[in-house]
């Protein structure tokens, strides 16, 4: 029976075919479903096949372009494509357009594919009722159109040497954004991997938002994120996290008013790294015991964390019986954090409290001596960036210490938006 075309918008099939092609999670959240004889472009309907091919073969979508043109490669030798057909696929990618992301293209191409796979439900039903027939391959077919676009039906990276491929495909960023773009900016990037990065300010003024505003960033670029709370309880943040990401408020969030937001988040699922959100006592909790609880969590998942936070590290004990007073106590929590992240090439965030006066006094900057503990905190950071509010909707950064590029700037006024945890008005992490 012919397929109808799906009629998707040339440069949208080619985005489509490229992302099916290179992005395991793709394939397996949408491009699994695709059907070739609804595909329009010649180019485009190689590479899906393609694309199915090893997928059946190794259980999941393939990750980059090498693997993809060396399964036509291998057909070309067997007489399955032709050299046209493989230069047409170069043609494809070299002209391709720029890349949106992948959650913008697996929310458009879903419905699509949704109704087609309905539409082949009732065809089969109306078969099966003239047949006489059993009708559990149709509520099959209901079942897999419904989960279209939501769940990930790859069975995932298997170990060997392809999984290293997977691994590098996220190791290999060297700079973490921290989800305000021209502090990002300013910064190169971001924080390098391996170093420890605080958010400095007063009671109130967004330290906890930041680190999860941040979190939310890193989550939607694929990241393994540890959250270690000794202030928050979990579901406020975690509800933090999932208001950023959505846009929907941390109060519809936390009262049950949420349909929304489950909804959303299971749109992002396909593209989502891991977040594991734990309390930890305050005053209680050394940098031991985190360690052990990173170590868990790599050993019960089966790969590295790349971002660990602390909400926050003022409220970490020392494990040093030694140390006599707070201001020796903090020199040792912030080394051995600092040394955490360096040996095991995480990115570190934390925040920290400035002194009283300094966080009362409303129209100046906070700076790296107004740290409460300044000295060895200071002497430790890898970077150090102040949250200054001005006035109730507004707030300005200023780098006040930055071991790995520019420092003494400042970033703003922009405008918050607390009530959907967000550091920044109107924007989505990755844009989601």
């Amino acid at each position: 029976m012919k397929i109808d075309s799906y009629e998707l918008a040339p440069d949208f099939e080619r985005v489509v075919a490229i992302m099916a092609g290179t992005m395991p999670k793709f394939y397996g959240a949408v491009g699994h479903a695709l059907q070739l004889d609804a595909i329009d472009q010649p180019a485009c309907k190689t590479v899906i096949k393609a694309a199915m091919a090893i997928a059946k073969d190794q259980g999941h979508g393939p990750n980059s372009e090498v693997v993809l043109m060396q399964r036509l490669h291998r057909w070309r030798s067997e007489g399955s494509v032709t050299q046209d057909e493989i230069n047409d696929v170069i043609d494809l990618f070299l002209d391709a357009p720029k890349l949106p992301p992948p959650n913008d293209v697996i929310a458009e191409l879903a419905p699509v594919l949704r109704r087609r796979m309905q539409s082949d439900a009732v065809r089969v039903a109306m078969d099966e009722y003239t047949r006489k027939g059993d009708f559990q391959v149709v509520t099959k077919i209901i079942a897999a159109a419904s989960r279209i676009g939501s769940h990930d039906v790859s069975l995932g990276t298997r170990l060997g040497m392809a999984s290293f491929d997977e691994i590098a495909r996220i190791r290999h960023l060297d700079r973490l954004p921290l989800g305000v773009d021209e502090l990002d900016l300013g910064l190169g990037g971001g924080p390098p991997r391996g170093t420890l990065s605080a958010f400095v300010g007063g009671p109130g003024g967004g330290k906890s938002m930041m680190l999860s505003h941040s979190s939310a960033y890193s989550l939607a670029s694929g990241l393994f994120v540890l959250y270690a709370t000794l202030e928050l309880s979990q579901a406020v943040v975690l509800a933090r996290v999932m208001a950023n990401l959505t846009g929907q408020t941390i109060d519809s969030i936390m009262t049950g008013d949420d349909a929304v937001t489950r909804r959303m988040i299971m749109d992002m699922y396909p593209i989502l790294g891991t977040f594991i959100v734990k309390d930890f006592p305050a005053k209680a909790t050394t940098m031991q015991d985190i360690r052990q609880w990173v170590k868990e969590c790599e050993e019960s998942e089966g790969f590295p964390v790349d971002v660990v936070v602390i909400d926050y590290a003022d409220k970490l004990k020392s494990h040093n019986r030694d140390d006599k007073n707070e201001y020796a106590s903090m020199g040792t929590v912030y080394e051995d954090m600092r040394l955490f992240m360096f040996e095991t090439a995480k990115w570190g965030l934390t925040g920290s409290q400035a002194k009283g006066k300094a966080a009362k006094e409303k129209r100046r900057r906070i700076e790296i001596d107004d740290l409460a503990d300044s000295m060895n905190k200071g002497r430790v950071l890898d970077l150090c960036i102040s949250i200054n509010p001005l006035g109730d909707e507004e707030l300005e950064y200023a780098v006040v210490k930055n071991r790995n590029g520019k420092a003494n700037f400042t970033v703003g006024p922009l405008p918050h938006e607390w009530a959907v945890g967000s550091m920044v008005a109107g924007r989505r992490p990755g844009g989601l």
